[in-house]
């Protein structure tokens, strides 16, 4: 029997990954019921990056790589929403099968979940989210994963106390790390990898004071210069109004590459030291400051005037965010009018990672 055309086509390679690299995802099992040669090609995109937001599925995903190496070995991204005991303790054997996983998001907000991380894992992440506090186990998972470029940690003391202590700051060598999003005391265990982005995560409705933030946040800034060289964003969340001044000055004399810096308090009363701290920046392009405690709020033209009043003070400056409450006002200077033109930014997000 002489085949067609069409299954001559099918029987080649080449087209038959031309075609599933373009079909939609959902089609992709219909396109196996076909034939047999899309079934190779179709399974390594299905199971590339696996993205369980619901319960149910993520329990059956985990149970299935656990007990198949030969599906695990094509998953490259996983990600996971919340879900109940039962997924998390699939997802700790599953973790085990993945040699190839390079991108890992864990969103468990409140809960413990140090122990689904493997001791020893085959895999080398370049980018690993968690969302649930960082655990004597976790940091000892996250030491392994020396090929990391990207690391997020997003929970903070408040939400769940943490008895185990965090390795000293020297046991973390990831030598390709460059973007992080975490809390203070973690920050502290990065600083000699070569960051680019760091955006360090406020201790939301703890005493700050009381858990001693305030000196900690001072003394990681010094230890940054050791990312002199690479650190180009530094943003840090819950600073008091009083630190605004020794914050902008410590990084300007040991960070004074930095092309971005906030979200600070700015005083409503007299700035010069922070003036004074400004003029010593060499390559600063974005300021973002928080303006909520002013009474009254700045309107568009005291805000243009202020933002005027920081350019005088930083020439190299470019953009200026300003916070009031939950609104950002982006002002961006038109070099070709030397005018700050302003506008209300509808996505209210932070500008660390534009630079």
């Amino acid at each position: 029997m002489v085949s067609s055309p069409a299954a001559l086509a099918l029987s080649d390679p080449v087209i038959v990954s031309f075609i599933t690299s373009h079909a939609r995802v959902a089609d992709l099992p219909s396109l196996c019921l076909i034939t047999k040669s899309f079934h190779s090609s179709a399974t390594r995109r299905l199971y590339h990056s696996l993205v369980l937001a619901n319960s149910s599925a993520a329990l059956l995903a985990c149970e299935t790589l656990a007990r198949t190496p030969a599906l695990a070995t094509h998953v490259r991204g996983l990600v996971l929403g919340p879900g109940p005991p039962r997924m998390w303790q699939a997802l700790q054997p599953a973790l085990e099968a993945l040699p190839r996983l390079d991108a890992l998001a864990i969103d468990a907000r409140g809960m413990r979940l140090s122990w689904v991380l493997p001791l020893a894992p085959s895999f080398r992440l370049r980018d690993l989210r968690l969302c649930f506090p960082l655990e004597a186990q976790a940091a000892a998972f996250v030491r392994t994963q020396t090929a990391l470029r990207t690391l997020l940690v997003a929970h903070t003391t408040a939400e769940v106390a943490d008895p185990d202590p965090i390795p000293e700051p020297d046991t973390m060598d990831l030598p390709f790390l460059s973007t992080v999003e975490c809390p203070l005391r973690l920050a502290h265990a990065l600083v000699r990898s070569p960051l680019t982005h760091l955006q360090v995560l406020g201790d939301s409705g703890a005493d700050a004071r009381a858990t001693g933030r305030d000196a900690h946040l001072l003394r990681l800034i010094p230890r940054l210069a050791c990312a002199h060289k690479t650190l180009r964003s530094l943003s840090l969340y819950d600073v008091p109004e009083a630190l605004t001044v020794d914050v902008v000055a410590l990084a300007a004399q040991h960070c004074p590459q930095l092309r971005y810096l906030g979200v600070l308090p700015l005083p409503a009363g007299p700035r010069t030291a922070v003036h004074e701290a400004l003029i010593r920046f060499e390559a600063l392009l974005m300021l973002e400051f928080e303006l909520g405690t002013w009474m009254p709020l700045p309107t568009g033209a005291l805000q243009r005037i202020l933002v005027t009043e920081l350019h005088t003070f930083c020439p190299s400056l470019r953009t200026v965010s300003l916070w009031l409450s939950s609104r950002r006002f982006v002002w961006r200077h038109n070099t070709d009018t030397d005018v700050w033109e302003g506008q209300v930014d509808q996505r209210g997000l932070s500008g660390w990672k534009s630079v």
